[in-house]
C-alpha cells in the first residue's frame, strides 16, 4: 500500500482504513479509525492504536493499546464523574480500567511501530495483525473471561 506524494500521515490513515481495519473485521473486531471493539454484552473489549507525539510528515510512529472495561462499573461511574465520557477510550488508563500494550505481551517491551511516507506497510501490516490475533484478542478474552468468572 502507498500514497503517492503523501505524509506519513496520509499513508498511516490509508494503511488503517484500507488494510488494518478489514483485517481487523474479519477478527470480530467492530470500529474504524484508531479505535476498534471486540463485541461483548458486559464488557469493552478495546483496542486503540496510538500515535506518538513525535510522530512527522516523514514517519509516523504507533503503539497499539488493548483495554477491558467492565460496561456496568463504567456507566456507574458515569453516572457519577460525566467528565470520563459515555465510553472509554482503549488508549487511557484509569482506575475501572485493564490496560496493556501489544508490544509487553509480544515481547516483554513497549514496541512502537514506524510507518514513513511512501513506504512499505507490508511487514508492519503482516506483525500487527498476527501479534492482534495471537496475544491482543486472547488476552482481550481472558479479561473478560475471568471478570466474568467473579461474578
Amino acid at each position: 500500500m502507498s500514497v503517492d506524494g503523501g505524509s506519513a500521515q496520509d499513508h498511516f490513515r490509508s494503511m488503517v482504513k484500507e488494510e488494518l481495519a478489514p483485517q481487523l473485521r474479519r477478527l470480530g473486531f467492530r470500529g474504524s479509525g484508531s479505535r476498534f471493539e471486540l463485541p461483548s454484552d458486559t464488557y469493552w473489549l478495546l483496542l486503540g492504536l496510538q500515535k506518538s507525539t513525535s510522530s512527522t510528515a516523514d514517519e509516523v510512529r504507533f503503539t497499539v493499546n488493548l483495554s477491558a472495561v467492565d460496561r456496568q462499573a463504567w456507566a456507574a461511574k458515569y453516572q457519577t464523574d460525566a467528565w470520563i465520557g459515555e465510553k472509554p477510550s482503549a488508549n487511557l488508563r484509569g482506575p475501572l480500567t485493564a490496560w496493556q500494550r501489544l508490544g509487553i505481551l509480544v515481547s516483554g517491551t513497549d514496541t512502537w511501530l514506524s510507518v514513513r511516507a511512501n513506504g512499505p506497510t507490508v511487514e508492519v501490516l503482516e506483525s500487527v495483525v498476527d501479534a492482534i490475533r495471537d496475544h491482543g484478542v486472547p488476552w482481550l478474552r481472558a479479561q473478560e473471561s475471568s471478570a466474568n468468572d467473579r461474578r
